[in-house]
């Protein structure tokens, strides 16, 4: 997390174990980039529900997390190769064998981390932090960062946005009552109910919050950087959806129009 690269491009060298938690089976490993660098990462493998789409979304979503001010963990891309396949352990080798190629991955954040509990209460101090998350959250229409599965770890005075496969998910999986801007009155009347069930919503509503810096860093953003993000995910994720495209042109578009949004995300919180 202290380099400028976007992302992570990593050759896998050892195994270290199976994560203990999530619904994508993850498992920690340690990888190189080219210049021979270490980092500890963890790994999500192609498997059942969780195919390129999927990890698209995570890739896109977690840059544009990081250029919109979000704390969240380094994102990566993780070349799976025979070699390293028999280094597993035989237990786990198949799911790394079906997984030959690039693989999403982050940056270990580290020993100390914890899953934000439910019973876990804001501090006044840490509202701003926690809208910025959510009017993330509400930008990419992301249902899954939810009170009984946050996907936010705590580390310190630090929580860290993780997990955003559900990102664009209205782009990826057509749904009821069709697609909407996030910065329409259509939207907040037909495509926001997610948000009732978000991890920050009960927290945040009624306290005035203010997503102006959310708002700046938007508008801040650049078609290069969007063109970056986009241009990350690898060849062999792509098919004749076109998702990184159509999600490039999104973020774009919500970007054009990013004091409505702001509006939007305000008065949800009201």
């Amino acid at each position: 997390m202290t380099s400028s690269s976007p992302v992570l491009n990593l050759s896998p060298t050892q195994f270290r174990k199976k994560m203990t938690s999530g619904r994508t089976e993850p498992y920690l490993i340690e990888a190189i980039d080219d210049a021979g660098t270490p980092y500890e990462v963890v790994i999500k493998l192609r498997g059942r529900d969780y195919g390129y789409a999927q990890q698209t979304c995570e890739l896109i979503g977690g840059q544009l997390a990081h250029r919109l001010g979000l704390s969240t963990p380094r994102v990566a891309v993780v070349d799976v190769h025979q070699d390293f396949v028999n280094l597993v352990p035989q237990q786990f080798q198949q799911a790394f064998h079906d997984s030959i190629g690039a693989n999403f991955g982050t940056e270990f954040i580290g020993p100390g981390a914890s899953i934000w509990p439910q019973s876990m209460k804001l501090k006044s101090s840490e509202r701003s932090s926690a809208a910025a998350i959510f009017a993330f959250d509400v930008l990419v229409q992301n249902p899954d960062r939810r009170v009984d599965n946050p996907n936010l770890l705590v580390k310190g005075d630090a929580f860290y946005a993780i997990d955003n496969e559900q990102a664009f998910s209205p782009l990826v999986v057509p749904i009821i009552g069709g697609f909407h801007y996030p910065w329409t009155p259509e939207f907040v009347t037909n495509g926001s109910g997610f948000v009732i069930n978000h991890v920050f919503f009960r927290q945040l509503r009624g306290h005035g919050v203010s997503v102006e810096q959310f708002e700046n860093r938007l508008q801040g953003l650049t078609d290069d950087e969007v063109a970056t993000m986009v241009q990350a995910v690898p060849t062999s994720w792509k098919d004749d959806k076109d998702i990184p495209t159509k999600i490039g042109e999104y973020t774009i578009a919500t970007r054009e129009q990013a004091s409505s949004f702001r509006s939007v995300v305000e008065t949800l919180l009201q």
